[in-house]
C-alpha cells in the first residue's frame, strides 16, 4: 500500500492511494497555510517502503526511520525533520551563583565556612566574571582568574576554585552548560603559602603578667584561648559542665558560629568535625583561674542578661576591651586563632607526639597537624645525626 501525508493544523494524517510497489514516496504538504517544518520544494519528500510488518522511510539527510504503522512512520519522520530548538540563553554567572549559594550552600554550610564562600563570591568571583554568561566562560578564563590572584595564599585560591567547580557542576545538572571549565586538571594555583604567625614569646610573657587587668569574663576567655588551644567557637560554647575539675580534663562537644543570614546571632551547633569532639588537659593555671568563678551549669562565656553565648557584636566588644587592657594584643592585632596556633606550636616543640597533638587540636587529618605544627628544627636535626652516628659506631665496634 502506498500513502501520502497531509498536515491539517498540527495533526498529520495518512491517506491510502491503492496498491503499488514496495518503494513509495511520501509527499509532505502543509494544510491551511501552516508551515511544514521549514521543508522546501527540493526537500519536501521522503522515500519509503511498506510491507506487512514494518514501514520504512529514508529522510532527506539519508537517515532511515521505521515504525509499525504508516501513521507512526509519518509522526517519526516529522519529529526527525523538525529543526532543532534553540536553547535558552544561559544566565549570567553573577546571577546564577547567588541563587545557587542561597538555595544549596547556605542551608548546609557552617557559619564560618558560609561566610568564607560568600566573601569569595562577592569580592572575587562576581567582580571578575561580571556580565559573562555561564556558557561563555572557558578554562582559559578560569586560569586567568586564578593567575590574577597569584599573590593570595594557595588555600584561598583552592577555595575559590572549589566554589567555581561546584557552581558549574550544578549548572550541568540544570542543563545550562555541558562542560565544567573549573574541573580541568590543567589549571594551576599559586605556590604561595601564608605562614600562620604565632604570638611572640616575649609578648606572651607580657600578656600573662597582665591578665589581672581584665574583668572576670574577659580574663576567662583569653585564658581559655591561651591555655587550651581551642578554636574561638569552641571557647564561646564551653559550659561549666564540660570542665572535669577532679580529673583535670575539658570536654569539647559544641561550637558557636555566626550565620550569614543573621551575623549577630550565635548559632550553637556541632564542632568543626567529628574529631572536634574531644578531651583536652586542664592546665593548673587555668584551673586556678576558673575555680573561684565556678558554677553548677551554664556557659562560661555568656551575656550577663540571659546567660546565652555572646552575639557577634558582644564578642567584638569583648575583644576590643581585651586589646585596650593589654595593649600588646591590640598593637599586634593578635587574634584568637594566633593564640591557638601558639599553644599547638609550643606543644609540638616540647616533643608531644603527633597523634596526641592531633587529638588535642581536634584535627580529623593528621597531615594538617604535621604540616602546620610539627616542624623540623635545627637542633633536633643535629641531635638525630649524632644518634645515627652512634648507631654506626656500635655496628663498627661489633664487627
Amino acid at each position: 500500500m502506498s500513502f501520502y501525508a497531509i498536515r491539517y493544523g498540527y495533526q498529520p494524517y495518512t491517506m491510502p492511494r491503492g496498491r503499488s510497489s514496495r518503494l513509495q514516496r511520501i509527499i509532505l504538504r502543509s494544510g491551511y497555510g501552516q508551515p511544514f517544518d521549514n521543508l522546501t520544494a527540493d526537500h519536501g519528500h521522503i522515500e519509503g517502503s511498506t510491507d506487512d510488518m514494518r514501514h520504512k522511510a529514508q529522510l532527506p539527510n539519508g537517515k532511515w526511520v521505521s515504525a509499525d504503522s504508516t501513521q507512526q512512520l509519518v509522526d517519526t519522520a516529522l519529529a526527525q525533520m523538525a529543526p532543532p530548538q534553540q536553547p535558552a540563553a544561559a544566565p549570567l554567572l553573577e546571577n546564577y551563583i547567588q541563587e545557587w549559594f542561597q538555595t544549596y550552600m547556605q542551608p548546609k554550610l557552617r557559619g564560618t565556612t558560609a561566610k568564607g564562600y560568600l566573601s569569595g563570591i562577592r569580592h572575587h568571583i562576581i567582580p571578575f566574571f561580571a556580565g559573562k554568561r555561564m556558557d561563555e566562560i572557558s578554562r582559559k578564563d578560569i586560569q586567568e582568574f586564578l593567575t590574577e590572584r597569584k599573590s593570595y595564599a594557595r588555600s584561598t585560591l583552592h577555595t575559590l576554585k572549589i566554589i567555581l567547580q561546584e557552581v558549574f557542576d550544578s549548572a550541568i545538572e540544570d542543563g545550562i552548560v555541558t562542560k565544567n571549565p573549573a574541573a580541568s586538571k590543567r589549571l594551576t594555583l599559586s605556590d604561595k603559602v601564608t605562614e600562620r604567625q604565632e604570638v611572640q614569646p616575649e609578648h606572651m610573657r607580657e600578656i600573662l603578667t597582665q591578665l589581672d587587668r581584665l574583668q572576670p569574663r574577659d580574663r576567662c576567655l583569653l585564658s581559655i584561648l591561651i591555655y587550651t588551644g581551642m578554636r574561638r567557637g569552641e571557647a564561646l560554647a564551653l559550659r561549666w559542665e564540660n570542665i572535669d575539675f577532679a580529673n583535670g580534663l575539658i570536654h569539647i562537644t559544641q561550637a558557636v558560629t555566626y550565620s550569614t543570614k543573621d551575623g549577630n546571632k550565635p548559632q550553637l551547633g556541632k564542632t568543626k568535625s567529628k574529631a572536634g569532639e574531644r578531651e583536652i588537659p586542664l592546665f593548673p593555671e587555668l584551673r586556678d583561674l576558673l575555680v573561684p568563678l565556678r558554677q553548677l551549669s551554664g556557659f562560661i562565656i555568656c551575656n550577663g542578661t540571659d546567660g546565652q553565648p555572646l552575639t557577634q557584636s558582644a564578642y567584638n566588644r569583648t575583644w576590643e576591651r581585651i586589646g585596650k587592657a593589654i595593649p600588646v594584643i591590640k598593637a599586634n592585632a593578635y587574634t584568637p586563632h594566633q593564640f591557638r596556633h601558639s599553644f599547638l606550636s609550643s606543644a609540638a616543640a616540647m616533643g608531644l607526639d603527633p597523634k596526641t597533638l592531633q587529638a588535642i587540636a581536634g584535627h580529623s587529618d593528621i597531615r594538617v597537624t604535621m604540616n602546620r605544627y610539627v616542624h623540623s628544627r635545627h637542633d633536633q636535626i643535629i641531635e638525630a645525626g649524632n644518634k645515627c652516628y652512634g648507631m654506626f659506631l656500635e655496628h663498627t665496634a661489633d664487627g
